[in-house]
């Protein structure tokens, strides 16, 4: 990601133990959770942990076919039904036109969303 977008975000690392060694969860303090490694338990487990703290209903959008043109209303759009949503993309790494300019979409996410992001 490009760092000039990320450079005023605080990002703390979580370590989530895993018996011998450490998957990283890195939480950037703008509601943007970003669950990184090859433990798919551990991954799944802090999943649900959030998605039990959020009332409503998750949003789930597939990174593959996904384009910068949905961009703005998947992280800036609000919904007609809900006060704060809760979105969920996996693997957006993968997604070779999207990937190289999220960087700058982080920042432009509304208070409203919290956004997760699933790489393993």
């Amino acid at each position: 990601m490009r760092g000039s977008s990320l450079s005023s975000l605080r990002i703390t690392p979580v370590s989530l133990d895993t018996g011998g060694y450490f998957n990283f969860c890195y939480i950037i303090k703008t509601m943007i959770t970003l669950l990184l490694g090859e433990n798919s338990f551990e991954i799944e487990q802090a999943l649900s942990s959030i998605i039990d703290e959020f009332d409503g209903k998750v949003e789930r959008i597939k990174s593959e076919g996904l384009q910068i043109s949905q961009l703005p209303d998947i992280l800036m759009g609000v919904s007609l039904f809900a006060t704060k949503r809760l979105i969920v993309i996996r693997d957006l790494s993968e997604n070779k036109a999207i990937w190289p300019v999220f960087g700058d979409w982080l920042s432009k996410v509304s208070d409203d969303i919290h956004l997760v992001l699933i790489e393993t």
